[in-house]
């Protein structure tokens, strides 16, 4: 993929100093992420004919969205049972794209980064899939390429845990027919919420959400609903209630767009999300 308009990270942070990269630090590595974007010419210092790695460029692609850039100077927002992916892509010394196969890209979390905290998968050469486990505040993980001067990017994370940091069984079970009543207007047949159960104590929440959106039922049953009517019975379904004004106001835009995982997400994430389903003989730890 090539957007002009992404973010270009221009310079690493720092060199690898296992691999003895101090000797090569310098001008290439000054500049901090807080610093704006520039170009890689203006950066890096061509050593050579030979090219290395001297920027990068990060978009992360969300289930059922389109990639977005990714902007060095804000954290990746990741909540539990999240999954997202990273696109990367290298360039050069004199500002061309480096093979991405060729390229090596290794990311891994920082010592401040606890490794339950996130998963990551390299799915294939410039792309990782991350997914959030428990825990909360911020994080870093580090992007490097092996033998390329040893320099690294950090990629800073903020985790955001749903609820209090994870589901047990039956706070799953009982989110499951929640969600079953919210989303399908209907309850769960027991296979459906078992599945959906064990997706949810996994951490998959996201995903389940998501599955139940796009699924051939929610389109052939619900997706010709007005979005009022898709709103109300997300609150029903989740709160227990009809939506207020405040919650018109901040989500029937959204319906309407078709963003119905990012609203349901956001109200289970809620504090009177919790407390219900806190209160909840089913839902109590």
């Amino acid at each position: 993929m090539n957007h002009p308009a992404r973010y270009r990270w221009s310079s690493p942070v720092a060199p690898r100093t296992r691999r003895f990269a101090l000797l090569l630090a310098g001008a290439a590595v000054a500049a901090t992420l807080t610093t704006p974007p520039a170009r890689a010419q203006e950066k890096c210092a061509a050593a050579g004919p030979e090219p290395y790695i001297c920027g990068i460029e990060i978009e992360v692609a969300v289930p059922g969205e389109r990639p977005k850039r990714l902007d060095p100077r804000r954290p990746l927002r990741l909540g539990s049972g999240e999954t997202v992916e990273l696109l990367v892509d290298g360039y050069d010394q004199f500002d061309r794209r480096f093979p991405v196969d060729r390229a090596g890209f290794v990311l891994e979390p920082s010592r401040r980064c606890e490794r339950e905290a996130v998963e990551i998968r390299r799915v294939e050469p410039g792309r990782f899939r991350l997914e959030g486990k428990r825990g909360q505040g911020n994080c870093e993980l580090l992007l490097w390429v092996p033998g390329n001067l040893n320099l690294e990017w950090v990629v800073p994370v903020a985790l955001q845990p749903l609820g209090s940091g994870g589901f047990n069984r039956a706070q799953a079970d009982w989110i499951a027919a929640a969600l079953y009543r919210a989303l399908l207007g209907r309850e769960g047949d027991p296979p459906g919420l078992a599945g959906a159960s064990a997706e949810i104590e996994r951490g998959r929440l996201r995903n389940q959400v998501e599955a139940m959106v796009r699924s051939d039922e929610f389109r052939r049953e619900r997706a010709s609903l007005l979005a009022p009517r898709l709103l109300e019975d997300l609150y029903q379904g989740l709160l227990g209630r009809a939506p207020d004004r405040d919650g018109i106001q901040r989500y029937l835009r959204d319906v309407e767009r078709g963003k119905l995982t990012d609203v349901t997400l956001d109200i289970l994430r809620s504090e009177e999300f919790e407390r219900r389903l806190t209160s909840s003989p089913r839902g109590r730890r």
